[in-house]
């Protein structure tokens, strides 16, 4: 298999800024970057990258450490800019693989245009988590390529969805203490 890219997109909206939400955040990028840096799995991915999302899509540059860095949240979240984002990294003809968390607090209207958009691309697969016990399901569901997201606690489930989706055919379990 050829070498692969993992984007993290993280919301970092107004409403992440609630409840320690992205502190969740910065553990779970923590635990996706190690887990993808393993040896054992180094067929799947070989990098992963992050970016942040509210009005726009920007890349996290790492720090001289290496370390994930921390985030803070304001504005709201933008589809359209989402949508042209994942446009612009799925034009080459290899899947483009997304791990998005968010709590899922954006408008049913913007939701159902990237949700059409989406059932039209069949080289994007995109796996959610879910962050904050306020997360709005329901529109996180309507992101994600299976049309369900996940809680942080089974992130490692997540991953394992979208590594299924790019016709792996076995994973050695996974877990936040591995």
């Amino acid at each position: 298999m050829s070498a692969e890219t993992l984007y993290v997109v993280l919301d970092i909206s107004g409403s992440m800024r609630e409840m320690g939400k992205l502190t969740t955040a910065r553990s779970l990028i923590t635990f996706i970057r190690e887990y993808a840096s393993q040896k054992k799995y180094a067929p799947v991915f070989c990098r992963v990258q992050i970016f942040t999302w509210n009005e726009h899509v920007h890349a996290v540059e790492l720090s001289d450490f290496n370390e994930t860095p921390y985030f803070w949240a304001s504005g709201k979240t933008d589809m359209d800019q989402l949508r042209k984002w994942l446009n612009h990294h799925s034009l080459d003809s290899s899947p483009l693989n997304v791990i998005i968390l968010s709590d899922g607090n954006y408008p049913e209207s913007s939701l159902t245009t990237i949700s059409r958009w989406l059932n039209q691309q069949s080289n994007i697969n995109i796996s959610v988590v879910s962050i904050g016990s306020d997360a709005s399901v329901a529109n996180l569901n309507k992101l994600s390529t299976q049309k369900k997201s996940f809680p942080p606690e089974n992130i490692s489930i997540a991953l394992q969805t979208l590594f299924s989706q790019i016709n792996l055919k076995t994973l050695p379990p996974l877990s936040l203490h591995d």
